[in-house]
C-alpha cells in the first residue's frame, strides 16, 4: 500500500511541474490533506492530530490564493506546509498523535509534492531562510533531551537539504530523497517500535551526522553538488555539519552515564571511545573531501 501511496505522491510532484496554476496548486494542497486525514484514519491515529494538521494546512492554503502574485511570501507559505526549517514548530502538534508508518510517511513522503511548487517558486531568499533554519535546529538540539525530538528534528534538517539538491539539480535531488526514503523503509520496524531493540539510539545514530549514516551521506552528495558553483559556500556549510555533529557529541557527553549504560548496555568506558571514534572520523570525512575538490 506504501508504494502505492508513493507512486501517486510522484505523480502529483511533477504535475506540480507541469501546470503552473496557482488554482491548480491549492487543489493539489487539499488533496494531499484529505490524503494525509485518510491515512491517519485508516491507522487509527489521534483526532487531535488530526484536526491540527488540517487546520492549518487548510489555513496556508488560503493564504497562498490571498498571496497569489508574490511570489517570494508564497514560497515562504510553501515552507511553512511543508515544515521546512525554520518554519518546522507547528509540528510538535501533530507528531505526537503519529506512529509507525504514518509518521514515517508524514516527515518524508507526505512533502515531496510540495518540493515542486518550491522550485517553480524559487528565490535566493529561500536559500536565505534554510541557512538560517539550519543554524536555529544546530542550536536547538543543544537542549533537546528526547530521542523521539532529536530524530523528528534530524529529518525536518535532512529534508532542508533535499531542497537544496534538487535546486542546484533536479535528478540528484530526487535520486537523494528516494535514496533517503528506502533507507527510512528498511528502518520502519524501529520507527514501528515492532522491533525488540529501542528506536531512540540506534535510529537516532543512523539519522544524525555519524560517518556513513543515512543524512551523511545525503549531505555529501548535495555539498559536490554546491562545490560546482561556490567553494566559499562549501566552507560555510561544512562548518554548519560541524556544528551539528557537535552538538550531537556534546549532548551524548553531557547526558548520565546511568542512563547510557542502560540504553547502549555497553560500559561508559567504552562509550567514550566511541564517540571519540566518531569525532575523528568526522575529521577524516572532512579533510579527505577538502583534498578532493582542491
Amino acid at each position: 500500500m506504501l508504494v502505492v501511496y508513493f507512486f501517486c505522491v510522484m505523480l502529483m510532484f511533477f504535475m506540480s511541474f507541469m501546470v503552473v496554476n496557482y488554482i491548480v496548486w491549492w487543489g493539489l494542497f487539499l488533496v494531499m490533506d484529505l490524503f494525509f486525514v485518510f491515512l491517519c484514519k485508516l491507522e487509527g491515529c489521534s483526532y487531535s492530530s488530526v484536526i491540527n494538521y488540517f487546520i492549518f494546512q487548510e489555513f496556508l492554503g488560503l493564504v497562498f490564493l490571498i498571496v497569489s502574485g508574490w511570489g517570494v511570501i508564497q514560497g515562504v507559505v510553501v515552507m511553512c506546509k511543508m515544515g521546512l526549517l525554520p518554519f518546522h514548530y507547528w509540528l510538535l502538534t501533530v507528531i505526537d498523535g503519529l506512529s509507525g508508518w504514518v509518521l514515517f510517511w508524514f516527515l518524508t513522503g507526505q512533502k515531496l509534492p510540495y518540493m515542486g511548487i518550491l522550485v517553480v517558486l524559487a528565490s535566493y531568499v529561500f536559500i536565505v531562510l534554510v541557512f538560517l533554519g539550519f543554524v536555529m535546529v544546530y542550536l536547538q538540539f543543544f537542549v533537546i533531551k528526547d530521542y523521539f525530538m532529536i530524530l523528528v528534528l534530524s529529518s525536518t534538517e535532512s529534508f532542508n537539504w533535499f531542497f537544496l539538491g534538487v535546486l542546484m539539480n533536479l535528478f540528484s535531488g530526487l535520486v537523494l530523497f528516494l535514496f533517503y526514503f528506502l533507507a527510512g523503509l528498511l528502518l520502519l520496524p524501529f520507527w514501528s517500535g515492532v522491533s525488540k531493540v529501542n528506536y531512540g539510539w540506534l535510529t537516532t545514530l543512523i539519522y544524525i551526522n555519524i560517518p556513513l549514516g543515512v543524512s551523511f551521506l545525503v549531505k555529501m552528495f548535495v555539498l559536490g553538488l554546491a562545490v560546482n558553483y561556490l567553494f566559499l559556500f562549501l566552507l560555510f556549510v561544512m562548518v554548519l555539519m560541524y556544528m551539528s555533529f557537535m552538538s550531537i557529541f556534546s549532548w551524548f557527553m553531557l547526558m548520565s552515564f546511568e542512563v547510557v549504560l542502560e540504553e547502549v548496555k555497553v560500559d561508559g568506558f567504552i562509550f567514550m571511545i566511541f564517540a571519540l571514534i566518531f569525532l575523528l572520523l568526522i575529521y577524516y570525512f572532512f579533510f579527505c573531501f577538502v583534498c578532493a575538490i582542491e
